[in-house]
């Protein structure tokens, strides 16, 4: 429904929020990504969710399509898993 998508490392937030019909507006409270604190308030206009950040750091937080998190998520992946490869390769060797 909010899409958060944490990346703690590099105190961001990521969201790509879809409010329900019967769910015209929603406010999250004390939400915390590594050490920043948030209160982010969710809107429908229309068939779009806006966000706006009311507390913390404003430029932290921002859209991304969950498809985009996805494939981000398989890239880091595959490099952690290439990495363990070339490591084991250089004990053996």
């Amino acid at each position: 429904m909010l899409g958060f998508q944490p990346d703690a490392p590099n105190k961001m937030l990521y969201v790509d929020p879809a409010l329900p019909d019967w769910m015209p507006e929603l406010t999250v409270r004390d939400l915390r990504v590594a050490s920043i604190t948030f209160d982010i308030r969710f809107a429908r206009k229309g068939e779009v969710t806006e966000f706006e950040v009311t507390k913390g750091p404003k430029d932290v937080v921002v859209r991304r399509t969950m498809t985009e998190w996805t494939e981000a998520l398989r890239k880091d992946r595959e490099a952690e898993a290439a990495d363990k490869i070339k490591r084991r390769a250089e004990l053996v060797a």
